[in-house]
């Protein structure tokens, strides 16, 4: 479900997907920044860890903090969607 997510945002590139990880690159559409975020499965905890970092300069203005926030609602509401 996280996949198809990342799949359908606009700007976004999956680099690596293997069975516990993926890492996906976005690159913003005004001024082509690039920011790496990385999402580890552990499945013995039941959680996904996510990082998410700007490659160019020391603020983002909250971009990458908005764009996991919107990628968690989208999750979570997907999620409810499988359990009815």
């Amino acid at each position: 479900m996280l996949l198809r997510i990342l799949n359908e945002i606009e700007g976004a590139r999956v680099v690596t997907f293997e069975k516990n990880y993926i890492q996906v690159e976005f690159i913003s559409s005004v001024f082509r920044f690039t920011d790496d975020v990385h999402f580890y499965f552990d499945d013995h905890k039941k959680i996904i860890h996510v990082k998410s970092t700007s490659r160019l300069g020391f603020y983002d203005l909250g971009v990458n903090r908005r764009r996991i926030e919107k990628i968690r609602r989208r999750f979570d509401q997907g999620e409810k969607s499988y359990s009815n």
